[in-house]
């Protein structure tokens, strides 16, 4: 659809966005900065661990990396550049000891649908991440903290 240097400019700026807005959303809900950052590194692993790069997710894990903005701007990244799965596939062993190859957990394809699916979900989250941290600093006002 463009260029692909744009539109993986365009995926990462909003990844980028979805950290800001993490990144204030934590500071919202925190009542001091020593409190922030000791919560930030949690939060970074968990969203390594489930957003389906490290390992394939499956099961709950694969309904919570639905939630993680790094599987979707990699969905969106992959299907611009048509990434494929390539010799750092999964593989799997079964109770027989035979080893099986798996594909990769992202749907890769260079297609124009699954972009804007992740640059919906990337909105999305920029969005509602920003009202919970209106919400949260409202909430804050009001209680005089």
């Amino acid at each position: 659809m463009l260029p692909p240097p744009l539109e993986i400019y365009i995926s990462l700026s909003l990844t980028s966005l979805v950290g800001l807005m993490i990144g204030l959303l934590i500071s919202s809900l925190t009542d001091n900065s020593d409190q922030a950052n000791s919560i930030i590194p949690v939060i970074l692993i968990f969203r390594i661990l489930f957003s389906g790069v490290v390992f394939q997710l499956s099961g709950f894990a694969q309904v919570l990396g639905a939630f993680i903005a790094m599987r979707w701007s990699m969905i969106g990244m992959g299907s611009t550049v048509n990434l494929q799965p390539g010799p750092m596939g999964y593989q799997t062993i079964d109770r027989f000891g035979q080893v099986h190859n798996v594909s990769a957990p992202f749907p890769y394809g260079q297609d124009t649908g699954h972009l804007f699916l992740a640059w919906f979900a990337l909105v999305a989250m920029i969005v509602v991440f920003g009202f919970l941290t209106g919400y949260f600093l409202q909430r804050k006002d009001r209680l005089g903290r």
